[in-house]
């Protein structure tokens, strides 16, 4: 994880005081260092303060196993798979001379450290470590039992086994709750066979007593822990009903959609029912679509009225399924349907009907929806942008370039349109484009233009940009001459005389804005074409 500026300068300090004999730190300043690390916001700060922990200054090594404890007890569970990883992949000559027995004395009492001291590359410490973590049983041990348990010596493994299988209990059980994503990593590990420590876990966390445990990590702040306890609840079917309750309720995507999938194939009756009509208001419109799912495969009779409804769902796809549906009843004219309603006051109504026609009408319907680009809703001119993109975009070019200076939902969307039709655009016009525009993000679209056009097109462009005097301006500009160069395709292409002595004439006047690099590329191009066109 991520070291954040003010700590990467302690732990900095911290690391020149190791090795260079000019920046040794006292043992009070080191302490002062150690201190001033914000533990509970700093996992990348573990392979640091380790130095310190093997310090032969017990003051210090103490201090150093207080960080660590801290900093690691905040960790999720994959957040420990991928500090194991850091460990042991820290080579022998980084670690001071320690042996097993060192391993207690090091840890200073404290188990997340005999944790960390468990991932050494040796075998020998990581046995003693295991083994030393056998011996507490307040949860904060579990989570280095169970990465050891698919450990590749086979001492470190069975002692792991014989802890964790010695913790299978129900007074227990919430800490392997809190760990299901480590018990279900173990189904894909194939050092040894896993099959007992999961069946055994599993026949645990099924008794009802675990239940409340499993429901109340699905509002865990840990997302991998909350997903993982909500599929091991709905894996049995007694009290499903809660399980599908508490889904719903949950912040995360995943987790309600679910939750989605399992409640239209399995309630029944009012249930089913009610349950739909929370899932077609959900926010989430993969959910919205397993309602409509759900409503065509189990309540064929509410079916029809609520694919009519959902023909003006905010959401393209929400749409789309429902014409799907409508197609194979017998009702094809949806777009005569959007037609109908274009006359509508309501905004929000009109940009549904305005998208709708586009997606199902013809290229003349874009004559419709044309003097809506002039709309006072933002809403309505982007989706009429958008549906003429679809329809019959073509005639349109030059009222598409006149909204890059609109809204940014409007611009965006002309902006998208042209970039797809950038062959019916003159370099030129661009350039009177991008001089008269108002808006930064006009302009930023405009830009995005000049690079999608041909190299001899668009370098002249991108470098009189570059020299425009906006600094973000030509900051965007120099990276797309940076991408250019990565294409070693322009060379095949010839420009014109005209286009030589364009490009020439913005190198000599705007020279000044770009960089080294971007300069080379430019000289180098110009000397070929030159040579070429000899």
């Amino acid at each position: 994880m991520p070291v954040s500026p003010t700590n990467r300068a302690i732990l900095e300090r911290l690391r020149l005081s190791l090795w260079r004999t000019d920046a040794k730190l006292s043992r009070s300043e080191t302490l002062g260092v150690l201190n001033q690390i914000d533990a509970a916001s700093e996992p990348g700060a573990i392979p640091y303060i380790l130095d310190f922990l093997l310090s032969s200054d017990s003051v210090v090594s103490a201090s150093a196993a207080a960080t660590i404890e801290q900093i690691v007890k905040v960790y999720s569970s994959l957040e420990l798979v991928r500090l194991d990883f850091t460990i042991r992949e820290r080579g022998y000559w980084r670690w001071e001379e320690i042996r097993a027995v060192d391993v207690d004395r090091l840890s200073h009492g404290h188990s997340c450290v005999l944790g960390i001291l468990s991932c050494h590359r040796s075998g020998f410490i990581r046995e003693w470590g295991v083994r030393s973590l056998s011996l507490i049983d307040d949860g904060r041990e579990l989570p280095f039992l169970l990465l050891r348990l698919n450990d590749w010596v086979a001492e470190v493994r069975d002692a792991a086994r014989s802890a964790v299988l010695g913790r299978v209990r129900l007074e227990y059980a919430e800490h392997f709750v809190r760990h299901l994503p480590l018990v279900f990593r173990l189904m894909g590990q194939n050092r040894d066979d896993h099959r007992e420590i999961i069946e055994h876990v599993s026949r645990m966390l099924r008794n009802p007593e675990c239940r409340s445990a499993l429901l109340r990590e699905i509002c865990s702040s840990d997302r991998d822990v909350s997903r993982a306890a909500f599929r091991f609840l709905l894996s049995f079917k007694e009290g499903e009903t809660d399980a599908l309750d508490q889904g719903f309720r949950s912040e995360d995507r995943v987790i309600r959609l679910t939750a989605a999938r399992a409640a239209r194939v399995t309630l029944e009756g009012p249930s089913l029912a009610e349950t739909l009509a929370r899932m077609k208001s959900d926010r989430f419109m993969p959910i919205r679509r397993e309602a409509l799912y759900g409503y065509v495969e189990r309540l064929s009779d509410l079916a029809p009225a609520e694919l009519v409804a959902s023909l003006w769902d905010a959401h393209p796809s929400i749409r789309e399924t429902a014409r799907f549906y409508l197609r194979k009843s017998g009702q094809p004219d949806f777009a005569g349907l959007y037609r109908a309603k274009l006359d509508a006051i309501d905004a929000d109504f009109l940009a549904l009907a305005i998208a709708g026609l586009g997606e199902t009408g013809g290229a003349e319907d874009a004559l419709r929806i044309e003097d809506f680009i002039a709309h006072p809703s933002a809403k309505v001119r982007r989706a009429a942008v958008r549906a003429i993109g679809r329809l019959n975009p073509e005639p349109y070019m030059e009222r598409l370039l006149t909204l890059i200076d609109d809204v940014a939902g409007v611009a965006k969307a002309a902006g998208d349109i042209l970039a797809d039709h950038i062959y019916l655009l003159k370099p030129k016009r661009l350039w009177e484009l991008f001089e008269k525009t108002t808006s930064r993000s006009g302009r930023m679209i405009t830009l995005g233009l000049f690079n999608r056009l041909a190299w001899w097109d668009s370098a002249p462009l991108l470098v009189a940009a570059a020299g425009s005097g906006d600094e973000i301006l030509s900051q965007r500009s120099l990276r797309y001459l940076e991408r250019w160069r990565r294409n070693y395709h322009r060379l095949t292409a010839r420009p014109s005389r005209e286009k030589l002595t364009l490009l020439e004439e913005m190198r000599r006047l705007h020279g000044a804005s770009l960089d080294k690099p971007a300069i080379d590329d430019l000289d180098s191009h110009i000397s070929y074409a030159k040579r070429e066109l000899v």
